[in-house]
């Protein structure tokens, strides 16, 4: 029992003692007082280095430490410091075996100012400095003079370090790296808590993990682990790095590059392994959020994603081979091209590899129109791109793209329908090179309204093709007036190549092959088909997109689809029996638009012209002018039945319902061959006629219709009645002929008014009957007239021959003769004998 008090007397004094041996220790540490300062001087002269420290001491599992070191050039300038410096070396290593070898090099917060552009000198030749380490044996310092370059590293870490010395690991928590130039006043960069641990082993292989804080602020945070044999020159490195911002220096050194990074988050992630001695597979994903992308004058806003492997060569600092996948997702382009400015949304997948660019789809707006992008760009060195766009939206969004100008052009028309457009692009990418650009438009359910140049089409289906050489319409169908057309066409750009244009329906055809210079056009020849018109033409047309027409040429008329494409509206033509073909030459000006302000001149002829079916005009000619909505047909001639007939009509086409002036005149018209072509039904009609009218009214309006006239008729048969017969029994007399009276001639004076024709002297005259009518024929063929009947003169002659009585009698018997009243239709009249 007293044993053990002794003993714990003992263990206490020995503890009193130790404590504070221990907390001087602590506290002087191993160099008190001027020992501290001679330390310093003599590592400052061994290092060429101003070095100072607080205190230094010798602790268990961390072996020799200083306190608050500082390391400093000549100039009194802190090139190092760290809270503490801990070397932790293998004494017994270092007996038995007279090497240094330090198991652990530790540093706590250490600072470094790294200034650029300045290098320290290197020593003079002179041989190294040498040193005794524990009075046992020299150790020659590092030259400066060395090369401290890659190829050294086959040598391990020890390559760096005196001969004999060793190290095994590094420790650094927590410390910063200042890079700075001479000339700012603030830092370049900040590279703050830094924690590293590094592991060297035999064969020499380092092994190392550890992070990085870039910034005051922290905007960037990287972690990397990995090993590296120096024996096998085999290595594998992982980084991984967060950022939340471009730092200035970043921006300022990329502003000479073809592509930057101007601002965003990003999080890289890259592995690194050896392939033999100078080749390294890399492996990079990285994403760059609310980034800004900058390819020279163009910049990208949005979301990028970044996939690549490959194969980088030391020896020719080149990459042998590399693929990978670049994606974008709702990225905004600004600035992207003269034609096109902005980009919104777009959103992509691209792969790339050594040369070769691919584009598999993208999609974005433009101007609010979405599009589908996909193509290539070939050759970094001389890049050829090849694309493929397409658009599909509606006919009104793209009106909404088109420029300024255009769209003025646009203004006064309403559009609207389906669009699906398909752009293909290729050419090399250069300054001043354009690219070649062919497109392919599908237009589906379109339509196109103006009101004022009352243009209404409606089902439009349009496939449109333009390249270099102009813009092809390959087919395009539309409704216009209830009328399916279908439009062909070609408008090249070269204002020496020509152009074709084919526009069809049911009814009409028309083709023309044309120069243009973008606004008018030179029609070298042309062919138009309507209506039974058959017109070659050539001339101009100005104003494309409202044409004026100057053009002339030779054209065919059959009159009767003519006059069937005119009867609804106006319904006579119907039964008007119209046929036959004219041809003649003609010049015509004025708007496509306005067809009653043309300027049209025709002179025209025809064999045989045919109305109502069988009545032939021979030899017919006529002319036709039009101008300032007066449509003269001046002339007109016919040879036919033995006679002529002459005759003009004057439409005024600017009231709203046309009038016209008409003038006809016929002679010595062969009434028997006139007949049987009518298909009258006295066969026996006969004669030689003379005939004459002018007439003036509103077109379609028959109850407006003014005019005179006159007809004769001589050496004929006009009909033949034994009406007469009781006018030749007469008391004591007898008068010879009137059992059968044949009228042999007709004459009349007559007007037009009413729906009616008037007369107050028709003639009719025979052998022995002379009939005297006044009153109306209808338009209709209804009669309302009075009858006056009369012994001829021949009569009265042979009475007077006869003498006696005869003459008497003959006098007395026409003054008892009543007068007639002629109505109903004109082919059967009823006579009523007025008392």
């Amino acid at each position: 029992m007293k044993a053990r008090r002794r003993l714990s007397k003992k263990l206490i004094l020995c503890a009193g003692i130790a404590t504070p041996l221990l907390a001087a220790y602590l506290h002087f540490g191993l160099c008190p007082g001027k020992l501290k300062n001679i330390v310093s001087e003599k590592m400052g002269q061994a290092t060429h280095k101003r070095i100072f420290f607080k205190k230094m001491l010798y602790l268990p599992f961390r072996g020799l430490a200083f306190d608050d070191l500082s390391v400093g050039d000549a100039d009194g300038r802190t090139l190092f410091s760290a809270k503490q410096l801990a070397v932790d070396a293998k004494i017994f290593q270092f007996i038995r075996n007279k090497k240094i070898v330090i198991r652990k090099l530790f540093l706590d917060h250490p600072q470094y100012d790294f200034v650029m552009g300045i290098q320290s000198p290197p020593e003079p030749g002179a041989a190294p400095v040498m040193t005794r380490m524990s009075g046992q044996i020299t150790v020659p310092v590092a030259s400066n003079a060395r090369k401290n370059v890659l190829e050294n590293l086959n040598e391990g870490p020890d390559a760096f370090l005196p001969e004999n010395v060793y190290i095994e690991q590094i420790h650094i928590v927590d410390g910063r790296v200042r890079v700075q130039r001479p000339d700012w006043a603030q830092p370049i960069e900040e590279i703050r808590s830094i924690n590293i641990k590094m592991t060297f082993r035999r064969p020499p292989i380092i092994s190392f993990e550890g992070s990085f804080d870039l910034g005051r602020d922290a905007y960037t945070t990287v972690r990397l682990n990995g090993g590296w044999n120096l024996d096998s020159a085999s290595y594998e490195f992982l980084l991984d790095m967060n950022s939340r911002r471009i730092p200035e220096w970043l921006a300022e050194y990329q502003k000479k590059h073809l592509l930057s990074l101007e601002k965003g988050r990003s999080h890289v992630r890259v592995k690194l392994r050896s392939v033999g001695e100078t080749l390294a597979v890399f492996d990079l994903d990285a994403d760059l959020q609310e980034s800004t992308l900058r390819l020279q004058k163009t910049f990208f806003d949005g979301l990028f994603s970044v996939d690549a492997k490959g194969l980088f060569n030391f020896d020719t600092h080149s990459f042998d081979r590399y693929q990978g996948r670049l994606k974008l997702t709702r990225v905004n382009v600004r600035n992207l091209s003269a034609r096109i400015d902005n980009l919104y949304n777009v959103s992509a997948s691209t792969r790339f590899q050594p040369d070769l660019l691919t584009i598999e789809q993208a999609s974005g707006e433009y101007e609010k129109v979405p599009f589908l992008l996909a193509g290539q760009i070939k050759s970094f060195k001389e890049p050829h791109v090849t694309a493929r766009i397409e658009v599909d939206s509606s006919i009104e969004e793209i009106v909404g793209a088109l420029a300024a100008e255009q769209k003025k052009f646009m203004r006064s028309f309403e559009l609207g329908g389906t669009c699906h457009t398909v752009t293909a692009v290729q050419g090399a990418l250069k300054p001043g090179v354009p690219l070649t650009m062919d497109y392919k438009i599908v237009v589906n359910k379109g339509f196109i309204r103006n009101e004022e140049r009352k243009i209404n089409i409606s089902d439009l289906f349009a496939e449109i093709f333009m390249d270099a050489s102009g813009l092809r319409v390959i087919r395009s169908d539309f409704v216009k007036d209830r009328i399916p057309y279908s439009l062909d066409g070609f408008l090249p750009k070269d204002p020496k190549t020509t152009g074709t244009l084919k526009l069809s329906s049911k009814d009409m055809s028309l083709w023309a092959n044309y120069l243009s210079d973008g606004q008018n056009a030179q029609i070298e020849d042309g062919n138009v088909d309507y209506a039974g018109v058959h017109a070659k033409f050539k001339g101009k047309l100005i104003n494309i997109f409202d044409p004026y027409l100057d053009i002339d040429g030779d054209a065919t008329v059959l009159l009767e689809t003519l006059a069937a494409a005119l009867t609804p509206q106006s319904p006579w033509l119907k039964n008007a029996g119209v046929k036959g073909t004219l041809q003649g030459y003609y010049q015509l000006k004025g708007q496509l638009s306005h067809p009653l302000d043309w300027d049209l001149k025709m002179d025209a002829s025809s064999d045989s012209v045919f109305i109502n079916k069988n009545l032939r005009l021979g030899d017919f000619s006529m002319q036709v002018r039009m101008k300032n909505r007066i449509l003269n047909i001046p002339y007109v001639h016919t040879e036919s039945y033995g006679g002529k007939t002459t005759g003009s009509i004057l439409f005024d086409l600017k009231p709203a319902k046309p009038t016209f002036d008409a003038k006809l005149g016929s002679s010595n018209l062969d009434i028997k061959l006139l007949a049987r072509d009518l298909d009258v039904q006295n066969k026996d009609l006969a004669g030689t006629a003379l005939f004459n009218v002018v007439l003036r009214g509103v077109v379609g309006a028959p109850e407006t219709v003014r005019g005179s006239g006159s007809m004769d008729i001589q050496n004929g048969m006009i009909f033949k009645t034994a009406e007469f017969k009781k006018m030749g029994e007469l008391p004591f007399v007898r008068v010879e002929g009137l059992d059968s009276v044949t009228f042999t001639s007709l004459s009349s004076v007559f007007s037009t008014r009413d729906r009616k024709i008037w007369t107050d002297n028709l003639q009719l005259r025979s052998d022995t009957v002379n009939l005297s009518l006044h009153g109306t024929i209808g338009f209709d063929q209804t009669l309302d007239m009075l009858m006056d009947v009369h012994y001829s003169n021949d009569v009265f002659r042979g009475a007077a021959d006869a003498g006696g009585l005869a003459p008497f009698m003959v006098q007395k018997a026409e003054g008892m003769i009543s007068q007639y009243k002629l109505t109903g239709p004109l082919k059967s009249p009823k006579s009523e004998k007025i008392p």
